[in-house]
């Protein structure tokens, strides 16, 4: 029951490329899955770089 838009909402977690092995093992025992981590490119210090 509930709002059928909202049921279909995913949570995902950004994370830096450069990020731990461990984020991802987190995401998993949240119940998100390990699918949910988005590894977006980072810099030389580790910034996540955006995209416009």
């Amino acid at each position: 029951m509930g709002n059928p838009t909202l049921n279909t909402l995913k949570l995902h977690m950004i994370c830096s490329n450069k990020s731990h092995f461990t984020v991802q093992k987190q995401a998993s025992l949240l119940g998100l899955g390990e699918r949910s981590v988005c590894c977006v490119e980072s810099n030389s210090n580790g910034t996540m770089m955006s995209v416009y």
